[in-house]
């Protein structure tokens, strides 16, 4: 374990703290968390897959949002603050939600990055994940009415 620092899973309670990590982003990348409501029942959904990391204050420093559609994991958000980075700690978080997944029998996972986040990158190359070329993301904003 990091020197000083504690995991413990999310709780919808962490909303506000992981919001605010996902808003500084993991390498200068944004992210967007879902609302707490939403977030409360994707935890529900998906146990033992969605991490913090807290510091001696209990402050939390780390997030990893994570889930399954009971096929495939999903890692959507992995954020570790800036002053905390490189002591492993994004290799923590990580390491539970993927051992969260393996749980419930998940073989394969991907994880959702920005585009230009050389500090996500550099963590999962390093760790034996593979840039995935055989797939393409498309996105729809359901929140729009449909054309």
């Amino acid at each position: 374990m990091a020197k000083g620092v504690q995991l413990r899973l999310m709780a919808a309670s962490d909303w506000e703290a992981c919001r605010a990590l996902c808003g500084a982003g993991f390498g200068g990348a944004q992210c967007e968390l879902p609302s707490q409501d939403v977030l409360k029942r994707f935890l529900a959904r998906n146990p033992f897959m969605s991490w913090v990391a807290c510091d001696e204050a209990a402050r939390v420093v780390g997030c990893v949002l994570c889930g399954t559609d009971a096929w495939r994991g999903y890692l959507y958000h992995l954020v570790v603050e800036s002053a905390f980075r490189r002591r492993g700690i994004g290799e923590l978080l990580l390491g539970r939600a993927m051992g969260g997944l393996q749980k419930f029998g998940i073989q394969k996972a991907l994880i959702l990055s920005p585009r230009g986040n050389p500090d996500m990158e550099l963590l999962l190359l390093e760790r034996g994940w593979r840039r995935g070329d055989d797939v393409t993301v498309y996105v729809a904003d359901l929140s729009v009415p449909a054309t």
